[in-house]
């Protein structure tokens, strides 16, 4: 769907599902979101409608925090150490609701 000076235009294309349930997505389409063999789509059904969605890559992401995290081991650790520290509170509040109790 593109849209210019308020017109909305929409390619409409149809495909045929074969024996296996698979379907060819057009070339054109392909080209314009730029999909390559072996990519992965996520596959959403919404109100009767198939939606298909080219699934991120992580190595696409690589560099997205460049500058703010020097080590991905931190990042891991300062997790488990909030998670750690989670599970203490929730434990600690337990043990007082227990004593209430």
């Amino acid at each position: 769907m593109n849209s210019v000076n308020n017109v909305v235009t929409i390619s409409v294309n149809t495909v045929t599902i074969s024996s296996k349930g698979q379907i060819v997505i057009p070339a054109s389409i392909r080209r314009k979101i730029k999909l390559k063999k072996n990519d992965r789509l996520v596959v959403e059904e919404e109100g009767g409608r198939i939606i298909l969605k080219p699934v991120t890559k992580l190595s696409e992401l690589m560099g997205i925090d460049k500058g703010k995290v020097n080590n991905w081991r931190e990042i891991l650790e300062e997790d488990r150490k909030a998670e750690e520290a989670g599970y203490d509170r929730i434990i600690k509040n337990m043990k007082t609701a227990k004593k209430r109790g």
